[in-house]
């Protein structure tokens, strides 16, 4: 039997018209599986299956204690265990789970709450060192990505012009660039175009001081 398996990204306002579509469709909830962040906000992954096909909805940015995240329980009565678990474990802010257990589904150590959200010293050290990796790539990918686009800018300024080409033409063929590109390569011919100027009134102002 192979399974088809599918990751969607879902905003939280359309978490229960999606519920809705997907029980009209006859498919069952799997699981609720709530996933502490590197930047401590949670993300909740909503699990649909139907036969062979499962489809996964992510739904990001949750902050604990705080986020409000509607019940699906009128669709999915079954969901009550994942909701009252996502609650305790995570400090995720259910609202409307028909069966709340209101913080009584877990016994925990007086003082702790919201445990899957605790992290130790090494962990937070673990966190804070892939997050400075996570920014130093993304920096050197934004860095890559403009030095590129200099570098096609150049070469679109400094090629020379085919023969008969119009101004038309040109502006045609910009047209059909992104934007920025081409904003950018406008600039670079303007700027070539002065250069040029400045370079034959040079030569210009040379000649008559030679006579």
């Amino acid at each position: 039997m192979s399974v088809k398996q599918d990751f969607r990204t879902l905003a939280l306002d359309d978490l229960i018209q999606t519920c809705k579509e997907y029980k009209e469709k006859g498919y069952r909830l799997d699981q609720l599986l709530p996933k502490l962040e590197l930047d401590n906000t949670i993300t909740l992954i909503y699990t649909f299956a139907l036969g062979e096909e499962i489809v996964n909805f992510k739904i990001g940015g949750i902050i604990k204690d705080e986020t409000p995240v509607p019940s699906v329980t009128e669709m999915f009565i079954s969901a009550f265990v994942f909701e009252n678990e996502a609650a305790e474990l995570y400090g995720v802010k259910i609202e409307g789970n028909v069966l709340d257990f209101k913080g009584n589904f877990y016994k925990f150590p007086e003082g702790i709450k919201a445990p899957m959200t605790i992290i130790s010293p090494e962990q937070l050290k673990a966190r804070e060192k892939a997050a400075k990796i996570a920014a130093a790539k993304a920096a050197r990918a934004a860095k890559a990505k403009a030095e590129a686009e200099a570098t096609d800018t150049q070469e679109s300024s400094s090629a020379p012009s085919k023969p008969g080409i119009s101004d038309e033409e040109m502006e045609k063929k910009l047209a059909g660039m992104d934007p920025e590109k081409a904003a950018k390569v406008r600039a670079a011919m303007e700027a070539k175009a002065k250069r040029a100027q400045a370079q034959a009134e040079a030569a210009a102002n040379s000649e008559k001081e030679g006579e």
